[in-house]
């Protein structure tokens, strides 16, 4: 498995940092913020990866979206444990964010953060009516990022991690690098096996024509059904053809 590790590496070493990802956002921009946990096949013994929220093992990771869901950034992998909140700090997303002005739409798990982070209001149904409404506008907006975690998560290796947990966040970088590397080349076409080996290709036989009867073959009329050329010319063309017998001489 060393040429898989070593492609990782690579993939993973093209990933953006956290500044890198934020470069261009300023003032008037907002993101997206949550985190999700990469479920693995550990025991139960090993409790820094137990998670109380999920009630599994797991590796958690943060990611900062942009408002339609393409992910700009992921973390690298926690102990499932770890709070979304105490992640988050961790990594220095919300300094980062702070120091940019940029305002970051999270969950109930991010309240408390502070800074330019918006999260819902607790117990809205007991609140005045634009509280209400409040925590419908924070819903709508923040839905989108979880496309992120979506396009993370339809690669198999990271619905259940069953490598190292040093790995998972190589890999989970290397998948974002996957998601986000666009190619601007055109497919080389590969060629012909004749041609490999010096060989002239064999020519393409013609396309075999399908036996048409002649009735089908003639040419339809453009004239309106109304018209008695139309009859005269179908008449023409589907009138049968005369039989001519041989004559018996009398001897």
């Amino acid at each position: 498995w060393r040429y898989v590790d070593e492609t990782l590496n690579v993939l993973a070493a093209w990933a953006p940092g956290l500044h890198e990802a934020l470069t261009g956002l300023g003032e008037g921009d907002h993101v997206i913020v949550d985190g999700t946990l990469i479920p693995t096949d550990r025991i139960k013994a090993d409790e820094p990866y137990y998670s109380q929220k999920h009630k599994q093992h797991g590796m958690n990771v943060q990611v900062i979206a942009r408002p339609d869901g393409t992910p700009l950034w992921f973390s690298r992998a926690t102990p499932g444990r770890t709070h979304d909140l105490t992640a988050a700090r961790a990594h220095g997303i919300i300094q980062a964010c702070l120091t940019r002005q940029i305002l970051v739409l999270a969950d109930r798990a991010y309240q408390g953060a502070g800074a330019t982070v918006r999260t819902p209001y607790y117990r809205h149904r007991e609140q005045p009516e634009h509280y209400q409404q409040s925590n419908r506008d924070h819903a709508r907006l923040r839905a989108p990022g979880e496309r992120a975690f979506a396009q993370l998560k339809s690669w198999r290796l990271l619905r259940r991690a069953r490598c190292s947990t040093r790995r998972i966040g190589t890999a989970v970088q290397a998948v974002h690098v996957l998601l986000t590397c666009s190619y601007s080349g055109t497919p080389r076409s590969r060629p012909h096996r004749r041609h490999r080996h010096g060989l002239r290709p064999r020519p393409t036989p013609p396309p075999a024509r399908r036996h048409q009867h002649p009735q089908h073959r003639a040419r339809r009329s453009c004239w309106p059904r109304s018209d008695p050329r139309r009859r005269q010319r179908s008449a023409t063309v589907r009138s049968p053809r005369p039989l001519t017998l041989p004559l018996r001489l009398k001897g």
